[in-house]
């Protein structure tokens, strides 16, 4: 299920560091996240190496995401028109 990692690191994240801080120092907290993001580097890297390339033939055109989104966004709302000003009672006043 899309989200689910998020989800258990969200679980599993304080119950592994918490304990760490508690016997060590409040500082452990980095070194947990800085082990966590060596390990996912490690991961990606290993990953790399593993899989094979994408084939020529099978590959899309690159499409930037943010002008594809405001295109999209463009297309997808209505026009609108400026709203006139009120002419109600004013905080000024």
């Amino acid at each position: 299920m899309l989200g689910e990692e998020r989800t258990n690191g969200a679980i599993l994240g304080p119950l592994i560091v918490s304990p760490l801080m508690t016997l060590r120092t409040p500082y452990a907290l980095f070194g947990c996240i800085a082990a966590f993001q060596l390990l996912l580097a490690a991961f990606a890297v290993y990953r790399m190496r593993v899989r094979d390339r994408v084939p020529e033939t099978e590959r899309g055109d690159f499409v930037e995401s943010l002008n594809e989104i405001q295109r999209v966004f463009h297309s997808d709302s209505p026009p609108t028109e400026p709203q006139p000003e009120s002419k109600g009672r004013s905080d000024d006043e």
